[in-house]
């Protein structure tokens, strides 16, 4: 048996005071309190999910996963919007230096989806955004086919691909600006989590019996950062450096590994800007659900073409590599 002095064992055993102070600096409430927002919105929601990492196969974990679903048709037609998020109870500031972009319109090309169809037949000339022609074939993809540069907030607003907060190591010391591995990883995570939603779709993805019709069904993603603390937007104008206090901003960032090169952009929001966050959303899908119903011979038409060449896929190639745009 080790003996210690009683005053050092009750200097290592943590009081309810302390245990509450401790819990307040975390995010687990910040993730309790998003998840009862999200669900009285209607969204279905799971929390602390795994996913696995894309370099090393051991398992991670996002914050929430959120989707709800907008009917297409009498039958099980669906448009789903998903959040993804990850929750930070940021004691210092958060700053993205931000800029204004001549061609924001073309961020719509960084929204992320999943599904069929997310290309549609295209029998029109081509839009200077390009097509894909496959079997004589054109297409386009679901940004395009949705006028998401019309009404999608990515085209909307300054963009960021910096960020910094601050920390020192003590009061005598000066603060330092610097690029936090807790904001890196939870940028990153939301990457990774975004790609394994839509690895595992696919992976999962079974065609109907050819005497059944098969059913659309497409996912919109939304990857998200909410802070619990202060979210500040840096811009440099002649010169000077002005710092504006936010609610909403937009990160885009690069990712690249040996299989994938792609741009990604994320919503970093405020907990109190939250329901305003959902609708934006909210208003968003709307417009979108309301042109599918609209063109629904030409979605019923792609989605027939493509089961029909999923059919005659050979073994090497997957269902993401025919479904995807």
């Amino acid at each position: 048996m080790t003996w210690a002095p009683r005053a050092m064992k009750r200097e290592n055993k943590i009081t309810t005071k302390e245990m509450r102070e401790s819990i307040f600096r975390s995010g687990y409430l910040l993730e309790q309190r998003a998840e009862s927002v999200l669900e009285k919105r209607g969204y279905y929601v799971t929390t602390n999910t795994a996913y696995p990492d894309p370099a090393t196969g051991k398992s991670r974990e996002i914050d929430i996963k959120a989707l709800t679903a907008l009917k297409l048709s009498r039958d099980y037609d669906f448009l789903y919007p998903n959040l993804i998020c990850e929750c930070e109870n940021n004691e210092q500031p958060i700053v993205l230096f931000t800029k204004d972009s001549p061609v924001s319109f073309l961020n719509y090309q960084e929204v992320k989806s999943a599904g069929i169809p997310i290309q549609f037949l295209e029998k029109s000339t081509p839009t200077k955004r390009g097509y894909k022609i496959e079997d004589d074939t054109r297409y386009i993809g679901l940004s395009d086919f949705l006028n998401f540069e019309k009404y999608h907030h990515y085209c909307k607003g300054l963009i960021s691909t910096q960020y910094c907060t601050f920390s020192r190591k003590n009061t005598r010391k000066p603060w330092v600006a610097f690029h936090s591995d807790i904001q890196h990883n939870s940028l990153t995570n939301l990457i990774f989590a975004l790609e394994s939603e839509i690895d595992e779709y696919y992976k999962d993805y079974v065609l109907p019996e050819k005497t059944e019709k098969e059913l659309i069904n497409i996912n919109i993603y939304y990857p998200v950062l909410i802070l619990q603390g202060p979210l500040y937007a840096a811009q440099m104008k002649k010169g000077n450096l002005t710092l504006k206090r936010a609610k909403h901003l937009q990160y885009k960032k690069e990712y690249f590994s040996k299989d994938k090169h792609d741009t990604y952009q994320i919503d970093v929001i405020t907990e109190a800007f939250l329901p305003k966050y959902l609708d934006v959303i909210e208003e968003e899908m709307e417009k979108a659900k309301n042109i599918l119903r609209r063109k629904k011979k030409i979605v019923r038409e792609s989605l027939d073409k493509l089961v029909q060449k999923a059919r005659k896929k050979n073994k090497s190639k997957t269902f993401r590599e025919i479904f995807e745009f």
